[in-house]
């Protein structure tokens, strides 16, 4: 059996394969190409992908670490050591076993550049709606016209967002000695944030809001159980559109509150 490397992903990437590639083999040409696995019928062989694939992913330290795959890695002159060992067997079972993987898997947008990554490697592939969990640790990618909102467009059967932001992504209107509210603009946080992207998803299922704990005058410190407003606002949002998603609101010192409103 040839295994799949980082030159394989790359011509995957140039040269996108149809999904017509996927043949059906009998068992001796199957013993032949030296995967006996590939004569079995492929909603079979995928579930021997999705239990071989769980099993990788628990044998990793965390849990939840177990699942992530960073959007930095994916790229043609890398190893491709982010992908399950069984994407690597040959091209027929990377081309039957990506899907499965990226279905399982936490995508980790970290820095602005690696959306782009992601979202040419997804487009190169055809597997944009294989896609359930994103992350993005860096709201500058989630801009308007930046390829982190056109992810959140593309990925349209996505179930789980996490979006982490920093202090410096929050504006707040000035206290000032005759008064102001010191409240969030919630306006331009949302519009420079992808959230219009994010309330079109039709499946998504939860929401993570995840920030550092600052300390700003006029806020109060539960404001942050509602992520400054952007929780219920978003919820209520989402049940106009006929969507019960949870929203999940955390911070740096480690608690967490569910939206309720």
């Amino acid at each position: 059996m040839s295994g799949v490397s980082g030159a394989a992903v790359q011509s995957v990437i140039e040269h996108p394969v149809p999904t017509t590639r996927i043949r059906h083999y009998t068992y001796a040409q199957a013993a032949a190409a030296g995967n006996i696995l590939l004569c079995l019928p492929l909603e079979l062989r995928q579930e021997i992908y999705l239990h071989a694939i769980r099993l990788h992913q628990q044998c990793k330290c965390h849990k939840d670490h177990g699942k992530m795959i960073w959007a930095a890695d994916i790229r043609a002159e890398r190893p491709c050591n982010w992908l399950p060992p069984i994407c690597c067997v040959s091209d027929d079972m990377f081309h039957e076993a990506l899907p499965v993987a990226l279905m399982e898997a936490n995508l980790v947008v970290d820095k602005p550049y690696t959306a782009y990554n992601l979202a040419f490697f997804l487009a190169a592939t055809e597997t944009h709606s294989r896609i359930r969990s994103l992350t993005f640790g860096t709201p500058a990618s989630l801009g308007p016209s930046f390829a982190g909102s056109q992810l959140l467009t593309s990925c349209f059967n996505l179930r789980h967002v996490t979006l982490i932001f920093a202090q410096s992504d929050f504006v707040f209107e000035e206290m000032n000695r005759w008064g102001g509210s010191g409240r969030l603009d919630k306006k331009a946080f949302t519009e420079n944030h992808a959230f219009r992207q994010l309330l079109a998803l039709r499946h998504i299922q939860r929401v993570d809001l995840r920030c550092p704990f600052f300390s700003v005058r006029g806020v109060s410190e539960g404001a942050y159980s509602t992520f400054f407003g952007i929780a219920p606002w978003l919820k209520k949002k989402f049940s106009r559109r006929g969507l019960k998603v949870q929203i999940v609101c955390s911070n740096a010192l480690g608690w967490s509150t569910t939206c309720r409103r």
